[in-house]
């Protein structure tokens, strides 16, 4: 017998509540990976590699013989992100909640944010478990708006397709409201250890084929207590779930019943979302974006005998011969500081051992930072100085490690790099993978690079570059202070 709605309903919200209220508590993210293995720590070569274009290469002094690039225009700042959202090719692909749906002030939730909060696809499906036969979550959407004194987080997603026996178990359990009360406020305290209270909302129950939903409320050091609202709407095959997040006795900015409104709309009539199922997002703000349409915003291009690296039908391509090579690009940014970057990376070329990833705080070709992966799971957050490098993750070894949170051989991965206030933090596909302290460098430009080790013929591609601004130095820490400062 698979569990009762009313069970992954109670243990959804608690989860996500108790989320919150660690992000009010905790000082700084904590990192998950767990070393397994390790392959050869060092890349070792002394070819001097000769561009052929306006590329320039030198030798450093390090183990690895690195080209340095230059550029030949200036950056070109271009549109800005849209919220991540789980793929969707289906007529629902559009019924995605948008930042241009709520008041000002809202902002999109990055993937680190998510992360944190357990907002993923990987999450939010492990918490369903059996609960449902075949359906999955779409189109996760996250906002937060930081103006004090009304903090708020929103985020809401789908959840489809339902099976019949699945839409009848939902619609019995949010009948009966009472019972997801009693369920929340016992998992809350028992998880928190801490006094917990929830009661119905009302108004939430018109919404849709059936509705529902609840507020809790959870004390917090301090005296302040941390209130959570909580809706589910079902539209045929379609569960709509929604959070808000806030502070209590504030006024939140985005009223949830409003909230529900805009996406239930969207769910009921998806031909008319956005002119016709594109989705309707609105940009998070980004400092700079590129998605490489352009071969002239900025990146430094040319080629060798050795390497290459090129503007390829809306990529960066960064190609590399021999084995035991390091190439990297920058785009001439300067003076860029507490930072989240995030770029989609794939590699398609013979050499499986190959790592690809991003730059950050770039000073010279013999100073900077780099956090990269490689489709064989491996990682590493690495710190080069006057040349020599230092992997930040694995200092005893110098090596790169192995993390079983990263999924072997994916077509792509989406990478990201928090880079600011003396913490450098690499996640993948919105999962945090470690994350390390270093203060050595505090700005500069940012980068990509792709290096081979014990195989020759790397093609790496880079897709979708964005930077954004962290908030007061990481994602967490910033959500932290808001809460602290109440």
């Amino acid at each position: 017998m698979r569990p009762s709605p009313r069970r992954y309903v109670a243990l959804l919200f608690v989860m996500l509540l108790v989320s919150a209220c660690k992000a009010a508590t905790t000082v700084a993210p904590t990192a998950s990976a767990t070393p397994t293995a390790t392959p050869s720590a060092t890349v070792t070569s002394t070819a001097t590699p000769q561009p052929t274009s306006t590329a320039t290469a030198t030798a450093t002094a390090t183990a690895t013989a690195t080209p340095t690039q230059t550029w030949t225009a200036a950056p070109t700042v271009t549109s800005s992100p849209t919220p991540t959202a789980t793929p969707t090719p289906d007529a629902l692909a559009g019924a995605v909640l948008t930042a241009s749906d709520l008041p000002k002030g809202f902002v999109v939730l990055s993937d680190a944010d998510r992360a944190s909060l357990h907002l993923t696809e990987q999450d939010i499906a492990h918490s369903f478990g059996t609960t449902v036969v075949d359906a999955r979550p779409h189109n996760i959407a996250g906002f937060i708006h930081a103006a004090q004194p009304n903090f708020q987080l929103v985020a809401a997603y789908l959840l489809y397709p339902l099976s019949s026996p699945d839409q009848v178990s939902l619609d019995k359990t949010l009948t009966d409201p009472g019972s997801i009360i009693k369920a929340v406020s016992g998992a809350v305290t028992t998880t928190t250890g801490t006094a917990a209270s929830a009661k119905s909302l009302p108004g939430l129950d018109k919404f849709g084929d059936k509705s529902n939903g609840i507020s809790a409320l959870i004390a917090q050091p301090g005296g302040k207590s941390l209130r959570g609202d909580f809706a589910i709407v079902r539209r045929g095959n379609v569960a709509e779930i929604y959070y808000s997040f806030y502070v209590d006795g504030t006024h939140p900015p985005a009223a949830l019943s409003d909230v529900i409104k805009i996406l239930d709309a969207r769910v009921a009539n998806p031909a008319v979302i956005a002119g016709g199922g594109a989705p309707s997002a609105t940009p998070a703000p980004a400092l700079f974006q590129d998605d490489f349409s352009d071969p002239h915003s900025g990146w430094a291009t040319g080629a060798s005998n050795t390497s290459s690296t090129a503007y390829a039908k809306g990529e960066l391509v960064i190609k590399i011969h021999p084995k035991a090579w390091l190439v990297w690009t920058n785009p001439g940014l300067a003076d860029l500081n507490n930072i989240h970057v995030e770029v989609t990376g794939r590699n398609t070329g013979a050499a499986a051992d190959a790592t690809f990833g991003l730059i950050c705080d770039y000073q010279d070709e013999g100073n900077f930072y780099s956090m990269g992966i490689g489709r064989d799971g491996f990682y590493a957050i690495v710190k080069t100085v006057d040349g020599q490098d230092t992997i930040l993750t694995d200092p005893a070894t110098n090596s790169w490690i192995e993390s079983g949170a990263i999924k072997k051989n994916a077509a792509a991965y989406r990478l990201g790099a928090n880079c600011g206030n003396g913490t450098l933090t690499l996640y993948v596909d919105g999962k945090q993978i470690d994350s390390v302290s270093d203060s050595t460098f505090t700005a500069g430009d940012v980068g990509l690079f792709g290096l081979t080790f014990d195989q020759p013929e790397a093609e790496l591609h880079f897709a979708n570059f964005v930077i954004t601004a962290l908030r007061n130095g990481s994602d967490l820490t910033g959500m932290s202070s808001w809460f602290a400062r109440w």
